[in-house]
């Protein structure tokens, strides 16, 4: 009767018992983990997808996926820098005022508030380098026929390497060669180019750095362009005629000579190497196509007056307006002074040798520079030389 009395008092404990703690107090007492209404809820998801890519010198743009739906706002932290900043509604932003040609490492978090748990894991991180500054003061010096120097002034203290751009060539944006950058200002090379042509060079300059994370020289905005013709002409004088003070040289130069077309000359001439020398007069002039070789077909051009050439000294005698045309001879003619003490004017005149060059020099009737019909029959004809002529540019 014993066990018969304890059965019938189980349901009596039993009832009260799940009524007082309810079945959630059943699980626990029966050793069963149920977490309950209160339980914090879990982290969101990390944002993925993030891309970072630096878009100027001070300004690098960071883009990512948002896998948390129930998050609006997004922590992105800088390495190196200070606490993250906040984004808000968006899955881009503009990270701005940095140095230029620098590095910087981003994660991106998405969060719900202030919560142990409302802050997502970080993204994977990604690397993104800032442009280096972008040179400027850009000179194309013409130094020969086919070839120029190129100067320019360097702003990066990050960039190491900097490229040439050639935008006349066929490409459109050929880069043509470049270099370690110099420790001085300015950085100057010399580049071949194509005789007979106009070119407009375009620098910039590059820092190691990355663009997404991927490792990869970063180049600058270019340079302002300029725009330059390599010389219509260039030799180096080598000897000296004496005794030619008081006289008058035409100086012939034929159209295989001439490298380059232009609008407007400038000439170029070289002192002796000993006292100086006084040019009275110097002109330019087309070949008249009937008469005598040192004819003018039309009143010649003044290049310059009262020339000072002082010893081993070169002068560019200034631009002028003369419509130079590669495939045609050109006459540059040479009033030289009358005085022979070299303090004032030696009468040594410096000259080169050049195949198919001509030259006509007269004692006889001397000031016939500007003269375009010279006087006939009076000249010496010195064969395959250039007197005093060391380059001719032309634009």
């Amino acid at each position: 009767m014993q066990w018969l009395t304890l059965l019938l008092l189980v349901p009596a404990v039993l009832v009260p018992v799940v009524l007082m703690f309810g079945f959630a107090g059943c699980a626990q007492l029966a050793g069963i983990d149920d977490p309950g209404p209160d339980s914090p809820p879990s982290k969101p998801a990390a944002p993925s997808g993030l891309n970072v890519e630096g878009i100027s010198e001070s300004k690098i743009s960071i883009s990512w996926q948002n896998n948390a739906p129930d998050c609006s706002t997004f922590l992105v932290q800088r390495t190196p820098g200070g606490p993250p900043f906040s984004v808000m509604g968006t899955f881009m932003t503009t990270d701005q005022n940095l140095p230029e040609g620098s590095t910087f490492s981003y994660t991106v978090s998405a969060t719900r508030g202030t919560g142990p748990t409302d802050t997502s894991d970080p993204s994977p991180a990604r690397k993104a380098t800032t442009f280096p500054a972008a040179p400027s003061g850009v000179i194309a010096t013409p130094t020969g026929t086919n070839e120029m120097n190129i100067a320019f002034t360097n702003h990066s203290s990050t960039a190491n390497l900097f490229a040439i751009h050639d935008v006349n060539v066929s490409d459109g944006g050929f880069v043509d060669g470049g270099g370690a950058l110099a420790a001085a200002n300015p950085q100057s090379t010399t580049r071949s180019v194509v005789e007979g042509t106009a070119h407009t060079f375009t620098i910039t300059v590059t820092v190691p750095g990355f663009r997404n994370d991927v490792l990869m020289p970063i180049p600058s905005t270019p340079s302002a362009p300029v725009t330059a013709q390599p010389l219509a002409f260039k030799v180096a004088m080598t000897a000296e005629e004496p005794g030619l003070d008081g006289t008058t040289i035409v100086q012939r130069i034929n159209a295989a000579n001439l490298k380059n077309s232009g609008s407007q000359v400038r000439i170029t001439v070289r002192g002796p190497a000993t006292g100086n020398l006084i040019l009275d007069k110097v002109t330019i002039s087309q070949p008249a196509t009937v008469g005598d070789r040192w004819d003018s077909a039309a009143a010649p051009v003044v290049v310059k007056t009262n020339v000072k050439l002082a010893a081993n000294t070169s002068q560019a005698l200034g631009f002028v307006a003369f419509p130079l045309n590669r495939t045609q001879d050109i006459l540059i003619a040479f009033d030289i002074n009358v005085e022979t003490d070299p303090t004032i004017s030696s009468g040594q005149v410096p000259k080169t040798a050049l195949s198919g060059a001509e030259a006509y020099t007269l004692a006889t009737q001397p000031g016939e520079a500007g003269i375009p019909n010279r006087s006939d029959g009076a000249y010496e004809t010195v064969p395959d030389t250039v007197y005093l002529i060391e380059k001719i540019e032309v634009i």
